[in-house]
């Protein structure tokens, strides 16, 4: 999977399947960040780095943009083909 067809799932499947670890919503809450604002950077945010977990079965991206506010935000997501789910792993702030 490349960068350009990681945001293509990462669009197609966040409409469908977005969930988030406790990791993430612990992250989240730390950092004053909604699922709005890390859906607003899946729609219009750049995936700058994708890896294969093999290990897991899915593809583990890095993805930057800005939240609802204007705010650059950073988040690390799974992307199960499989599954059509996108999972959130952790949210950065600036």
């Amino acid at each position: 999977m490349n960068k350009a067809q990681a945001k293509t799932y990462l669009r197609r499947f966040a409409n469908l399947y977005f969930n988030t670890t406790k990791h993430c919503r612990e992250r989240m809450a730390e950092r004053d960040v909604t699922v709005d604002d890390i859906l607003n950077v899946v729609h219009w945010g750049e995936v700058i780095e994708i890896e294969e977990d093999k290990e897991h079965g899915n593809w583990i991206c890095t993805v930057k943009g800005v939240d609802i506010e204007g705010e650059e935000l950073v988040f690390v997501a799974a992307i199960d083909e499989n599954k059509g789910s996108v999972l959130c792993i952790t949210v950065k702030g600036d």
